[in-house]
């Protein structure tokens, strides 16, 4: 059979009753640890970003920050990071031996990305195996909102649980049946339109707040030369251009709707009315 996974790999993502989820507004079900190295690693790698992402572990063991706290992860551990919340970027050169599964999310499309960690005495930290993008729906899942939390406002803790783990279950078991028609391949035209679709969606959605080049391409699954000559490519115009088109757009909205500067700049991710007037002159050079 023809699959992204292999039989070790699909053991893991075909029992979700040993999955452990580990996300803010959920009991914890994994305890957090504390573990000096690897924690001062963390804190120098750290990153926050507007889009959400999921951890699958595969393989192997090691720690994965989530905001203040570090937590031990095994294989079937589910880690769910919220938009801007705290998490480390990379692995350090001494992980241990891991394969991880990560899911990018940018308006209802999901990137999955296979990663191989090398393991101690190994020059480069990490690889990236494979990766591949589809809309929510291909999946099984209207929209990618369900795999979080805060879906569910009103639902009791127990609950809230169910359903996210149910709507992992799809989208992992959507990802499989998928895997076996298509396998593993480096990304087509078909996909980095995709992407790119979707990351133009999401500036628009966030008013390019917080919309950094490293952080898109990270969350694209390109490196940041490619991702920006990918970006050009298929919009016709830079990144930091596009930002500042979307977000001198809503500006001049949110100027018609008579907001003040202040709430403009809180909603353009300017730290201060003052930034925002800055970023206007320059705008206008």
């Amino acid at each position: 059979m023809r699959t992204f996974f292999s039989e070790k790999h699909l053991a893991v993502l075909s029992d979700a009753s040993h999955w452990h989820l580990i996300a803010s507004g959920l009991p914890e079900e994994i305890s957090p640890v504390r573990t000096s190295k690897h924690a001062r690693w963390a804190k120098r790698h750290a990153e926050v970003h507007p889009h959400r992402e999921i951890l699958m572990v595969l393989s192997g063991r090691g720690y994965q920050k989530l905001g203040d706290k570090m937590y031990p992860i095994v294989p079937g551990t589910v880690m769910l990071f919220d938009a801007m919340e705290t998490h480390q970027y990379g692995y350090p050169s001494g992980h241990p031996r891991a394969e991880h599964l990560w899911f990018h999310l940018m308006a209802d499309l999901v990137e999955f990305i296979f990663v191989r960690i090398s393991g101690k005495g190994r020059k480069k930290a990490f690889t990236h195996v494979w990766n591949r993008a589809f809309h929510a729906v291909q999946l099984g899942l209207t929209s990618t909102r369900l795999l979080f939390p805060d879906a569910y406002p009103e639902s009791p803790s127990e609950v809230v649980r169910w359903r996210c783990l149910t709507a992992l279950e799809l989208l992992v078991s959507g990802l499989v049946e998928i895997g076996c028609h298509l396998g593993p391949r480096k990304p087509d035209n078909g996909l980095q339109r995709a992407v790119i679709a979707a990351v133009v969606q999401h500036i628009r959605d966030v008013h390019g707040r917080n919309c950094s080049l490293s952080h898109l391409a990270d969350a694209a699954g390109y490196s940041v030369s490619h991702f920006a000559h990918l970006f050009k490519e298929h919009t016709g115009m830079p990144l930091l251009q596009f930002i500042n088109t979307t977000r001198g757009n809503r500006f001049q909205q949110m100027l018609a709707e008579g907001k003040t500067l202040k709430a403009i700049s809180t909603e353009l991710g300017f730290a201060h009315p003052s930034a925002l007037s800055r970023w206007r002159r320059q705008q206008r050079v």
